[in-house]
């Protein structure tokens, strides 16, 4: 355990200490998020995701969210992918289960200094629905419910 201890130390200061998230700039306190684009067949998703979206911002407090024309920032979204396919059979090879998987191009932007701060294009999340009890809308939340995780996360938290 003696031998053991000083590695242990020494790794557990490289992985205190390096850690690489960025902050915001200090001028910037407010986001607004207006309705993605929808460049698919399949209406609706753009409502779904851009309302976890703004939910998910309002209960995370790091920034304030408002009107795009009062707004320090904005994330700009476009839906560029929806696709349904099947996901799990039963036993007599009917499909019981589908994969929804949707995709987005996502721009946050500091509208004081007309700069991007972060960009993703072709950033994809999935969601289930089994078809015996829950519907293509739940897939289709369950899909935004982890875009709205992870773009939550690059923007307040930093990667």
């Amino acid at each position: 355990m003696k031998r053991l201890f000083p590695f242990l130390f020494v790794f557990s200061i490289i992985g205190c200490t390096y850690t690489f998230n960025p902050s915001l700039p200090p001028h910037i306190k407010s986001l607004a998020i207006p309705v993605f684009e929808n460049e698919t067949l399949r209406y609706g998703i753009e409502e779904v995701l851009t309302t976890y979206l703004i939910e998910a911002f309002i209960a995370d407090g790091s920034l304030k969210v408002r009107d795009e024309k009062k707004a320090d920032s904005v994330i700009l979204g476009k839906i560029v992918k929806y696709e349904k396919q099947p996901y799990l059979y039963d036993e007599y090879e009917k499909v019981s289960a589908y994969k929804i998987t949707v995709g987005v191009d996502v721009v946050f932007k500091d509208k004081i200094k007309d700069k991007v701060l972060w960009e993703e294009k072709g950033l994809e999340e999935w969601g289930t629905y089994i078809v015996e009890n829950e519907t293509e809308e739940d897939g289709i939340k369950e899909a935004s419910n982890r875009l709205k995780d992870t773009i939550l996360k690059a923007i307040a938290q930093g990667w």
